[in-house]
C-alpha cells in the first residue's frame, strides 16, 4: 500500500512539474504566430513550412547598413547548421523586390529570402532594423536580439534549441544576448492608435485619448505628434509607452 501511494505521489509530481514547464515556455516564449511572406518569386511562404526546425526569423532592409553587414553570420550560420535542422529566413521589410534580389545575388545569400510589411515588425515589439527572433523546433520564440546579431550569442542558443526535439519546450533555455518577446494581441494591432488596445474605450474615450495624444510632441526626434508618431511610426517605443499610459489613466482596461 505504502508502494503504490509513493507511485501515486511521484506521478502527481511530475504531472504538476510538466504543467509548471508548459506554463512558463508559454509565458515566456509565446508561440510564433502564423505568418506569410511573399517569396522573391512572387508565391507565399509560411512559418508553418518550417515546423520541426531551428529558425532564425530575421527583419531587415535593403537600405540598412547594418542589416546588409550581418548577412554573412547568417550564411556561416546557415552552413554550419543547416544539416542538423537550423532554417534562416530573411525578410525584407516595405522592400522592393528587385531590390531585395540584387542584394540576395551579390551577397550571395544561401538562405531562404522574402518579402513582408510594417506590420510583422510591430507584432513583436521590435523598434528598428535589423531584429532577428530565435524559434524553437516546437514553433516557440524563445528570444529577440535587435542590431546586427553577435554569432556567439546566436550559436549559443541555436545548439541549445536544436538539441530538443519537434514537440519539446526547452525549459531551461538561457538566452545569450536576445530580449523576451511580447506579441501584440489582435486588438493591439488592428487598434485606431497602434499598439493600444482601444476594444473597451467608448467613443467618447477615444476622441479624448486622441485629443491628447495629438496635442504632445513625441520625444523621438520625429517632429511629430504622439499621436501621428503612432500612425506613421508604430514600432517607435516611445510614443507607444506615452499612448499606453494615457489610455491608462482613462481607467479602461488594458492588455
Amino acid at each position: 500500500m505504502l508502494l503504490k501511494i509513493r507511485i501515486f505521489l511521484t506521478i502527481a509530481i511530475a504531472l504538476a512539474f510538466c504543467g509548471d514547464v508548459a506554463r512558463v515556455a508559454a509565458e515566456s516564449h509565446p508561440m510564433a504566430p502564423r505568418l506569410s511572406f511573399t517569396s522573391l518569386s512572387g508565391g507565399k511562404i509560411t512559418l508553418d513550412e518550417f515546423k520541426g526546425s531551428v529558425v532564425l526569423l530575421n527583419f531587415w532592409t535593403t537600405s540598412c547598413g547594418v542589416c546588409l553587414s550581418e548577412i554573412p553570420t547568417l550564411s556561416s550560420l546557415q552552413d554550419s547548421y543547416a544539416s542538423q535542422g537550423l532554417r534562416v529566413v530573411g525578410v525584407a521589410v516595405d522592400d522592393n523586390v528587385d531590390s531585395i534580389r540584387k542584394v540576395a545575388e551579390q551577397r550571395h545569400v544561401n538562405y531562404t529570402v522574402a518579402s513582408g510589411d510594417n506590420q510583422m515588425e510591430e507584432q513583436f515589439g521590435a523598434d528598428g532594423f535589423p531584429v532577428t527572433l530565435v524559434i524553437g523546433r516546437d514553433g516557440r520564440i524563445y528570444s529577440r536580439h535587435s542590431g546586427a546579431v553577435s554569432r556567439e550569442a546566436i550559436e549559443s542558443e541555436v545548439a541549445q534549441l536544436l538539441r530538443a526535439g519537434p514537440d519539446t519546450p526547452v525549459e531551461q533555455f538561457r538566452a545569450s544576448a536576445g530580449e523576451n518577446v511580447r506579441l501584440l494581441s489582435p486588438a493591439e494591432l488592428q487598434s485606431e492608435i497602434p499598439g493600444v488596445d482601444l476594444s473597451a474605450f467608448s467613443q467618447a474615450q477615444k476622441a479624448e485619448l486622441k485629443q491628447q495624444l495629438a496635442s504632445q510632441a513625441c520625444p523621438c526626434g520625429c517632429n511629430r505628434t504622439v499621436l501621428m508618431c503612432r500612425s506613421t511610426h508604430s514600432s517607435c517605443k516611445q510614443s507607444k509607452e506615452m499612448a499606453q499610459q494615457a489610455a491608462e489613466k482613462l481607467h479602461a482596461p488594458m492588455i
